[in-house]
């Protein structure tokens, strides 16, 4: 089984570039299966740039290593058992467009009629937001009922690793789900009431505080809501977990705006500020030292991405 990459490319002096390549599976470049004209072209495997002089291919996030199979560096994701695994060991069936993730549909769902659907699968670390409808085989029917907030909306965390280790089976109904919007906006508008009052230590302590388990601004711990319960937020379908992170990112900058010793702060300065002590908790919690760093600071990433989202979006 071989990779063929053919390619016809127009060069800024207008020449043509004629290029092709027959790849075993895994990258390495088939001896004597290969043509370039004179002008040199430096994209091969998978569409990436290669570097004659290392033999490596540099994708987005990481260099691979197609003779051995390999990549260089660690998973930023954590997709797979092994962070060097590349495409599951399964690039006949799988690209990976980034470095970062193999990519087969992000969510599947069942339609269960009248509107109604069921999670069935998915994989929460590609680019792909799109929620496609499945059939009983698990074959995609080619309907497309919406797009979810992150890929990994409806899978489980896995806190200590800093992974998922799953989809979550959820059912909503697509017309009637709650208004995450409006969620947003009375626990934002609530914080700003009630914990800004321009004090800036004690607003952001209030809420690490209150935004924790069982808090006044934590949505997870409202019996009205589950964690894993869909809404709808912007034009999209996420969780009530999902929404929480973001609020809670969205509040710390409100504590960023409020506070006097932070107006001459930039955001991002606040946020390399602040961020290690809210995930601090997390990291020593869970055991869990591989998102020590920024931008996560002990956050899952699925946690922390969404903290990102509310804090500077």
């Amino acid at each position: 089984m071989v990779e063929k990459n053919y390619t016809l490319k127009k060069t800024t002096n207008d020449a043509i570039v004629e290029s092709y390549a027959d790849y075993y599976p895994f990258g390495e470049q088939l001896p004597g299966r290969n043509f370039t004209s004179s002008l040199l072209y430096k994209y091969a495997y998978q569409g990436q740039e290669h570097d004659e002089e290392t033999g490596l291919d540099a994708f987005e996030l990481r260099l691979w290593d197609g003779r051995i199979g390999r990549w260089l560096s660690t998973d930023p994701y954590g997709q797979y058992h092994s962070p060097y695994l590349g495409m599951g060991n399964n690039p006949v069936n799988l690209i990976d467009r980034t470095g970062g993730s193999a990519d087969p549909p992000s969510t599947d769902v069942r339609d269960l009629g009248d509107g109604n659907y069921e999670v069935v699968g998915g994989n929460p670390y590609d680019n792909d937001n799109n929620i496609y409808v499945v059939d009983n085989a698990g074959k995609r029917t080619g309907e497309i009922i919406g797009q979810t907030e992150n890929p990994f909306d409806f899978f489980y965390s896995d806190e200590k690793l800093g992974t998922f280790k799953g989809f979550i089976p959820v059912t909503f109904n697509i017309n009637s789900l709650v208004n995450g919007n409006t969620i947003f906006n009375n626990i934002t508008n609530y914080f700003k009431k009630n914990a800004i009052g321009g004090l800036s230590g004690i607003s952001l302590m209030v809420l690490a505080i209150e935004s924790k388990n069982t808090g006044r601004f934590d949505i997870k711990s409202d019996p009205k809501y589950s964690p894993s319960q869909a809404v709808s937020y912007n034009g999209k379908i996420t969780t009530v977990r999902s929404l929480s992170n973001i609020i809670f990112g969205y509040n710390m900058r409100s504590v960023h705006r409020g506070s006097f010793d932070t107006q001459n702060m930039s955001a991002i300065d606040f946020f390399k500020s602040y961020m290690p002590y809210v995930g601090a908790y997390n990291q020593y919690q869970n055991d869990a030292n591989t998102n020590s760093e920024f931008p996560y600071y002990g956050e899952h990433p699925s946690s922390g991405s969404n903290i990102i989202k509310g804090f500077f979006k």
